[in-house]
């Protein structure tokens, strides 16, 4: 077994005395599509941190340090309890850290609500502590790289860019009267002449003919 699955089993796992899984909670509590998500993608580990980018970019699990504090590995428990970089965030959500709890308590909370303003708050602010982080690694040749995608102002183009193609509204309402109309529907002339033919297939029917004779 993985140790994603190792994970989910020992923090998110809740099995029945009947051997049915727990439904989670939050996805029993009317809340915001955002917060759900956040609380969703913590719980199967779909996010940033380093244990997964880690994990993609092959790198030991003892070398996928918080960059954020510089102390321990940065897993989902790290992230939510024990990071010094959000304790002001957790003393504004003291419902949810009331006596230290472990992550699987924090998880299984009964205000799911207060629970995924927490995780996108405190995902948010990781995100602009990181932000310089990022942008100092993507400069140089990648910047370069990035403003060739820009699209160029139109002042900046030649001239022969700027001409108009295809038609004009006038141009293709001249061009439309300049057509053979289409004939709609059946002419007179034409329904007769199915008429007759109608007339002349019933008349040769076999079930029309004399066999008296």
């Amino acid at each position: 077994m993985g140790s994603r699955l190792l994970h989910y089993r020992d923090q998110f796992l809740d099995i029945l005395a009947d051997g049915f899984i727990r439904r989670p909670c939050y996805m029993d509590t009317y809340m915001p599509h955002s917060s759900r998500v956040a609380i969703g993608q913590l719980r199967v580990s779909s996010h940033r941190l380093e244990i997964e980018t880690g994990r993609a970019a092959d790198i030991p699990r003892e070398e996928r340090i918080c960059r954020v504090c510089r102390v321990e590995i940065e897993d989902e428990e790290h992230f939510v309890c024990r990071c010094s970089a959000y304790d002001g965030i957790r003393g504004r959500y003291g419902t949810l850290f009331t006596g230290q709890p472990t992550l699987r308590e924090i998880m299984d909370s009964r205000d799911q609500r207060q629970l995924g303003r927490f995780l996108l708050e405190i995902q948010s602010h990781r995100d602009s502590l990181l932000q310089p982080t990022v942008a100092a690694h993507t400069g140089g040749r990648q910047s370069q790289f990035t403003e060739f995608f820009i699209p160029r102002r139109a002042a900046a183009l030649p001239p022969s860019a700027h001409t108009p193609r295809g038609v004009t509204l006038q141009q293709a309402q001249a061009a439309r009267a300049r057509r053979r109309p289409r004939a709609r529907g059946y002419r007179a002339r034409d329904i007769t002449d199915i008429r007759l033919q109608r007339s002349r297939l019933v008349t040769m029917a076999p079930w029309r003919r004399d066999d008296s004779r």
